[in-house]
């Protein structure tokens, strides 16, 4: 919360040049004029302690989809001032959900009497940095599910397990001058260490992987070898390195690999990473790269046992040179901090009075 929301209020009110008239903490910001109070909290993790608040009149739940029946109980004790609002903006993800279910679901033309719905997307909103939007047209061109789900706030309906396989092409190319590339680096040893060669075309539409280094067993002193015998230039190019082993990225520099860098890794970079990849027509796999080609094919979703439900959730097999090709790909990622609005595209937000719940 306090890297996404606080950082983003936090960087509205320094560029609306009005830092005399709050002042920003970690965890809160206070207006001097009126000494409103922000604060900022998980509800997961903090929600028990939220109970014991004083004088809360506005609740913002961002992301709502993740919140739970429990936590949204324990919050409701807290709101006890008159007019009091409950706000919860969300992108549904699955039905089951509990703000969805709770307050949304089949009930978008005949919500409760103190609950009302405003859905919007992007087209609505109008700080969206015209950069976004040929991005928004690929991906509604190469994945109009996933377009539906992220720009349009529709719920993620998957109808095949398997993740990649049908972006997946084997052949041969040639990169081009004008095309980007990048190289990622997933750690392992009982697990296999890949490193992924990767290039994108001038167009965004495409990826490309040229050259694979798989294996496992591989002990850290012979790690540095083992890379550049199997990719030769890596050395000399920017690698994008799995950020849970810094050991290893420190041993790598220092052996020679001096632009290798810590991958960013944002709670959601999973999905992200994910994501970003559907968002191509292709993603082509040089004929060599059997592992990756193995992998591709095989990386799915999971599937809920009682319900056979395909979740958003991949299983965690099939991923050593797939992490490593999200990872190549963290350049080419956007970041939230790029978007400079504080409403969230394909949102439903919902807004709560005392005696009034407003989903908007």
């Amino acid at each position: 919360m306090k890297s996404s929301v606080h950082q983003l209020l936090s960087d509205h009110i320094s560029d609306m040049n009005l830092d005399d008239f709050f002042t920003v903490k970690n965890a809160e910001i206070i207006c001097n004029v009126t000494q409103s109070k922000f604060i900022f909290a998980g509800l997961q993790d903090q929600g028990e302690n939220l109970k014991s608040s004083e004088g809360i009149t506005i609740v913002w739940g961002e992301e709502s989809s993740q919140i739970k029946k429990t936590s949204y109980m324990n919050l409701l004790p807290t709101i006890r001032a008159a007019n009091s609002q409950l706000i919860f903006s969300l992108n549904p993800k699955n039905k089951d959900d509990f703000i969805y279910s709770e307050f949304i679901d089949g009930k978008e033309d005949n919500p409760s009497d103190h609950v009302a719905l405003c859905k919007i997307n992007y087209y609505d909103n109008p700080f969206l940095p015209p950069t976004l939007l040929p991005d928004i047209e690929r991906l509604k061109e190469n994945d109009p599910d996933l377009y539906r789900h992220i720009y349009c706030g529709e719920i993620l309906e998957r109808s095949e397990s398997l993740i990649l396989k049908d972006k997946l092409v084997i052949d041969e190319l040639i990169p081009k001058n004008n095309w980007q590339q990048s190289r990622g680096l997933d750690f392992g040893h009982n697990d296999p260490n890949a490193l992924i060669q990767v290039w994108r075309t001038p167009c965004k539409n495409h990826l490309y992987i040229s050259n694979e280094v798989y294996g496992n067993r591989i002990d850290n002193d012979q790690l540095y070898d083992w890379l550049c015998k199997g990719d030769p230039y890596a050395k000399n190019h920017t690698i994008f390195a799995d950020s849970s082993r810094p050991e290893q990225i420190a041993m790598l520099r220092k052996a020679g690999m001096t632009k290798i860098q810590s991958c960013y890794k944002a709670n959601d970079g999973l999905m992200a990473g994910i994501n970003f990849l559907r968002s191509h027509k292709t993603i082509t796999v040089n004929p060599k790269c059997t592992n990756t080609i193995e992998e591709i094919k095989k990386y799915s979703w999971s599937i809920e046992k009682r319900t056979e439900r395909i979740t958003d959730v991949p299983v965690d097999k099939f991923n050593h040179c797939n992490d490593a090709v999200r990872y190549a790909c963290q350049p080419w990622l956007p970041r939230r901090s790029d978007i400079p609005s504080i409403t969230t595209t394909g949102n439903t937000q919902t807004q709560a009075s005392n005696s009034q719940r407003f989903l908007q």
